[in-house]
């Protein structure tokens, strides 16, 4: 056995044109690995996928024009915010698209601003800088908050919006109802602009209850 390695270790690398050329052919194989193994990366499926949604529409080809492949990043220094989220979910700004069809095909819906005035994360949250689904939509030991489930979408836009806005219904009840029921008397909650949400009852003041608790310790003392 020992006979057998040497004789290939002195075929490959017996002399320095040898070495060289093993070396070179190593290199080659190293290099070749980046591109294939980029070719079976989750997102490459959905960009296919994505083609073949498209493929027998009457606009395809207007679509596909559109369409870019790779990585797409936006980045925004100013507001500390990395997404990578239109790599997979290629057809946010295809209006032309069901609403309703399949993920990640859905085109985005109206918003007062451009998708990439903000990015996705600062609404949606996630992992911007992710490429697969498992790191971008759920929590990991680096990163601690997962995507926002679909049922609580509108409370991104309370993150900025303090007024009432058309296309979040359950925002807007959700306020209403906390100054309604009082919860703002005990749990206070800050707005983005730092105000806090203001009660709208009137409930009974608690403070002779406090008092006489404390009054009923000092006696017992």
């Amino acid at each position: 056995m020992s006979s057998k390695l040497t004789s290939a270790w002195r075929a490959l690398f017996g002399d320095s044109a040898r070495a060289f050329g093993s070396l070179s052919v190593i290199l080659l194989l190293c290099l070749a690995v980046v591109p294939a193994k980029d070719h079976f990366r989750e997102w490459t499926g959905y960009q296919a996928g994505y083609l073949r949604y498209i493929a027998n529409r009457g606009d395809a080809a207007t679509l596909k024009r559109r369409f870019e492949g790779g990585i797409q990043q936006t980045w925004l220094p100013a507001i500390d915010v990395v997404d990578r989220c239109t790599t997979c979910h290629v057809a946010l700004t295809a209006t032309s698209l069901d609403r309703n069809g399949p993920q990640p095909y859905r085109p985005h819906p109206v918003i007062p601003h451009k998708l990439d005035q903000f990015g996705c994360v600062l609404c949606h949250r996630g992992q911007g800088v992710a490429t697969s689904v498992k790191e971008a939509h759920n929590s990991t030991l680096a990163w601690e908050q997962p995507i926002l489930p679909a049922q609580y979408i509108e409370s991104g836009c309370g993150q900025c919006h303090q007024n009432k806005l058309t296309g979040t219904p359950q925002l807007n009840q959700g306020r209403q109802l906390l100054g309604e029921y009082g919860c703002v008397h005990c749990h206070t909650l800050n707005l983005a602009d730092g105000n806090k949400i203001a009660p709208a009852d009137h409930p009974p003041l608690l403070t002779h209850i406090a008092e006489s608790h404390i009054n009923a310790e000092a006696n017992a003392v």
